[in-house]
Formats: C-alpha cells, structure tokens, sequence
C-alpha cells in the first residue's frame, strides 16, 4: 500500500489499483497483472443507495430503494447489463437526496452490472470487468462522481468529459454524415422489437398499420 495527499495506489491478488482524488471526483484504475481474467470490482447493498437508484435503461429510470416490484424486476428479469450495450450511458447514480454519487465508466466496455437477492432480501449490484484477451494489461478506468442534488449531475459529467476527449457527437454532427436522420426531425415514428405485445412479426398488413397511424396523428 502507498498513500500520498490525494491518491492510494496497492497490489490484491493478480490486481493493481490506483485511486486518486480530484475535486469531486474519485478516479479508479485497475490492471491486471496476468493473463485475461474476470474481476468482481465491487458489490454494493441498496442499503447503502440512499433514496434511490438512477439507472440509464432506455429513457432512463428511477429505482426507489426498498421498492419490492423493482427488486424483482431487477433480479429475476433484468439480471444482468453489459454497460456498452444494456444501458444508455455508460453510468448510473445514487440519490442522497441533498447530494448524489455517481459510477461513471470511462472505459464502457467488458463491464456488466448484475443484480442480485442479498442475505436480508435486499437488491445488491455487483459491477464485474473482463480483462479481454486482445489486451489484458489495459487499465480499466471509471470515476466516482460528487454531484449535487440534481440527478442528471452525472450525465453532465460525462457530457463535459466527452467535449473535453473531443469525443462529443452533436445531433446536427451526426445528420452531417446521416442526411437521410433529418427526415425523422418531427416525423411520427416508433420502433417494435422483442416478443412482447407487439414485435414486428405480428404486423400482418403493414399499409394498413402505417394508414391507422397516421389517422392516430
């Protein structure tokens, strides 16, 4: 173990950890030490979420803790996110009510969230990292985050950050190299997916799908 003013840095197994302070910010590395490997970086009580969870599904949602749908929804339908590709940022924040924490990955990929059922039937999410086999030796770097009582801090966290890596994409950046995404610009529009009330296999007469929607508009 070695310690400095702002920053730690020791050795747990095959692991090499290092964890700096700037700000607000509490800035994690870890590297792997041998060959491609999984590590369960940390499991975290919902006793510990204070208020609640922000979690990026889709439009995003807002986990009350102590909700008893939610931690069945998590645990026995959701059960496991890969960052990259279940959530909409790679991040999610806990709700302390006068201030908020929250994960925010600079590195999205080989993470997966998982959700479990603890000993006093409360939700645990354990965040987990794969040190791929094309690069083992490459850190995986996230960062904790102190924002203030407003929800989307860490969403604006990661919005400056990606401005800042010049990794920010703008809507009207993204038509540049789309033309034909402007047509959706205003445009009634809606996707159907899965195997749920409606998938796209269950639309038999698509004109008359498409007419009966736009009379709906």
């Amino acid at each position: 173990l070695s310690v400095a003013s702002s920053k730690a840095s020791w050795k747990r197994g095959d692991f090499k950890w290092l964890a700096e302070l700037s700000g607000p910010d509490l800035l994690i590395s870890i590297r792997s030490s041998s060959s491609p490997q999984s590590l369960e970086v940390f499991r975290q009580s919902e006793l510990t979420l204070g208020k609640g969870l922000i979690l990026p599904l889709a439009e995003g949602h807002y986990v009350p803790t102590g909700n008893p749908l939610w931690r069945d929804f998590l645990t026995h339908h959701l059960r496991e996110i890969d960052t990259s590709e279940g959530l909409s940022l790679p991040l999610w924040g806990m709700d302390y009510g006068s201030y908020a924490l929250h994960w925010i990955f600079t590195d999205p990929f080989h993470n997966r969230l998982s959700f479990h059922i603890g000993k006093q039937n409360e939700l645990q999410l354990s965040l987990s990292h794969d040190f791929s086999k094309l690069e083992p030796q490459a850190p995986f770097t996230f960062v904790l985050h102190l924002g203030d009582k407003d929800l989307l801090s860490g969403a604006k966290w990661y919005r400056s950050w990606l401005m800042a890596e010049g990794r920010y994409e703008s809507l009207r950046s993204k038509m540049v190299k789309t033309p034909e995404a402007k047509k959706l610009l205003g445009a009634t529009h809606l996707y159907l997916w899965g195997n749920g009330l409606i998938a796209t296999s269950n639309i038999k007469d698509w004109p008359l799908f498409l007419k009966l929607l736009r009379s709906a508009s």
